[in-house]
């Protein structure tokens, strides 16, 4: 389950952690096994195919911030991804020139 996934990423980060998280988005939401339309073998794999509201209430639920976010197009291939930056510690995550971070 990605629910679970995202859970685990935010309890490995240690405090002032942060993540990247990048997916393609979609226009309607679905679970299972696809194939993949641009890949030149027929091969099913499981995925989460996430519209981009669904998307950030799940990472905002499971407790993340987002830091920010960006998009990428893949016009050739009918793709829209999301980029997203999640921070655990939104209130900690700032310049600290002592420590380089």
């Amino acid at each position: 389950d990605t629910i679970i996934v995202l859970e685990k990423i935010f309890d490995l980060l240690e405090e002032r952690g942060a993540a990247f998280i990048a997916t393609t988005i979609h226009e309607k939401s679905e679970e299972g096994f696809f194939e993949k339309s641009d890949y030149n073998k027929k091969m099913k794999r499981y995925r989460k195919k996430w519209t981009e509201s669904e998307l950030l209430e799940e990472v905002i639920k499971v407790g993340f911030t987002i830091f920010d976010k960006s998009y990428n197009i893949e016009p050739d291939k009918n793709k829209k991804w999301i980029n997203l930056i999640v921070t655990k510690h939104p209130s900690q995550l700032c310049v600290d020139k002592e420590n380089g971070f």
